[in-house]
């Protein structure tokens, strides 16, 4: 595996699954990273918020795709 780099932040859990699910769907591996504890400090994403990332060479790709949405 490439290094992962972020490319948007996101508040909620569920907007960040809606765009993972949408760069996997165009062939783009998306990962989320977070420290709420697989949801049961769902408070902690206020603070640091839900990071999608995307492996180095697909992070162009990514951004474009994102940007066509």
């Amino acid at each position: 595996m490439d290094d992962l780099v972020v490319i948007k932040t996101f508040n909620t859990r569920e907007e960040a699954e809606v765009v993972k699910g949408f760069l996997d769907s165009n062939g783009i591996k998306a990962f989320l990273l977070t420290d709420d504890a697989s949801g049961s400090y769902s408070n902690l994403t206020l603070v640091h918020g839900i990071r999608l990332m995307v492996n180095t060479k697909d992070k162009e790709k990514a951004i474009k795709a994102l940007k066509s949405i």
